[in-house]
């Protein structure tokens, strides 16, 4: 029986809500904090301080910093020190990390786990520094959940950090010995997970229940800046949201609109997302885009606010990803009516429910063909609101363990 569920949002708390796993544990902690208790669960944010945890009452207001605004880049080359550092978390980046936690949690109350909580680590860190916290947490009667984004670092280690695949491979490792349950964010994460606990040597210690949690998805707070056309038309407005990584695959984008603005093609590219791993291809190629006057907006730390007004200018969402481990953008642009051109890959599929134009994601010839066809707007999209879908976490959490028996 689960009584009380603590959320950790340790690493969000200390970086900001930004980037994708940061918007879906902000949003998350934000709608636990409301409810306060779902179907008699309490519901707890909490930040690590060492091998303690502390709850955290204001996530989105002060204890949260807030995200950048949005700047446009001046159409310069990119200085190096902008480009992201490597995630290895050497000793300088250990006790770095550990005096923020410090001085962060000063003032937080401490929580004493006991029998009946619930720990889900859905916080995007995989640092080793968690493990005698969420052990500590674990020997109190505490049952612990961590959470799996994607795996796109094992599948794909190419298009990632060479130091990122040994650092998840080790994190899973110990997760798979120590997990009470999983929580992944949608379906072809967890089938992924599984066929990677079940090729794991040595086998983990018993099954161990893989939960499905998708994020939740608010409603629009602004109308489209220039009003849809209700009947199929070629896309002039078009829209790619992400960080720039080789896994997004920007260049096929690139190239397709590079080649229909040859052809005289009327269209706009809005580019949210700011500079990721192994980017300096993509970041230079954007660069050289504005310098050559094409029809390009680059938004690199788009807020809140910021990101909404892209949606509501655009006509169609692009999403050529290789990889995904879910993919919110696809779900807030077909509930804000936009048409959404996607990576023919499992997780797009799964979070459009099928209602998305799909393409192999490195047909360039494919992509130029289809920016050139009409789209029409989406009508009757629905997904769960954030409110919503945390009642679902917690709901999952407690008849995973209701079923066990815990």
């Amino acid at each position: 029986m689960i009584r009380r569920l603590w959320f950790d949002v340790t690493d969000t708390r200390l970086k900001g809500v930004r980037g994708g796993i940061g918007r879906v544990v902000g949003r998350f902690a934000q709608a636990f904090l409301n409810a306060n208790a779902i179907d008699s669960v309490e519901t707890l944010c909490v930040a690590r301080v060492g091998r303690t945890w502390r709850r955290v009452h204001h996530p989105l207001t002060g204890a949260f910093p807030a995200s950048p605004r949005h700047h446009p880049p001046a159409p310069t080359a990119t200085p190096s020190a902008s480009r992201a550092p490597s995630p290895e978390p050497g000793l300088t980046n250990r006790l770095a990390y550990a005096l923020r936690e410090h001085w962060h949690g000063r003032g937080l109350p401490h929580l004493t786990p006991a029998p009946g909580d619930a720990l889900v680590l859905l916080d995007g860190h995989w640092r080793p520094e968690l493990w005698p916290a969420a052990l500590a947490f674990q020997r109190l009667g505490g049952s612990l959940i961590p959470g799996v984004h994607d795996l796109i670092a094992l599948d794909h280690p190419d298009t990632c950090d060479p130091l990122t695949a040994a650092r998840l491979r080790a994190w899973l490792s110990r997760a798979a010995q120590h997990a009470d349950a999983f929580a992944c964010v949608s379906r072809a994460t967890a089938d992924r997970l599984q066929n990677h606990l079940d090729s794991t040597r040595p086998k983990p210690a018993g099954p161990r229940p893989i939960l499905v949690t998708p994020p939740g998805c608010d409603p629009p707070t602004s109308a489209p800046s220039a009003p849809r056309p209700q009947t199929s038309v070629a896309p002039k407005r078009l829209l790619i949201v992400g960080a720039l990584e080789p896994r997004k695959n920007h260049a096929v984008l690139c190239d397709a609109c590079e080649h229909l603005w040859d052809e005289g093609h009327d269209l706009q590219l809005t580019v949210v997302g700011r500079p990721g791993w192994r980017c300096d291809a993509i970041t230079d190629r954007l660069q050289s885009l504005l310098h050559a006057g094409r029809p390009l907006r680059w938004l690199q730390d788009a807020d809140d606010a910021a990101l909404e007004n892209a949606y509501a200018s655009a006509d169609a969402l692009v999403i050529p990803s290789l990889d995904e481990g879910f993919g919110l953008p696809a779900v807030e642009a077909l509930t804000r009516g936009l048409s959404v051109i996607a990576s023919d890959i499992p997780a797009l599929r799964e979070a459009t429910q099928g209602r998305a134009r799909f393409l192999p994601p490195q047909d360039t010839a494919a992509w130029i063909d289809a920016l050139r066809q009409p789209v029409s707007p989406v009508q009757g999209f629905t997904w769960p609101t954030w409110d919503q879908a945390a009642a679902d976490l917690v709901r999952s959490v407690h008849s995973a363990f209701d079923q066990q028996g815990g």
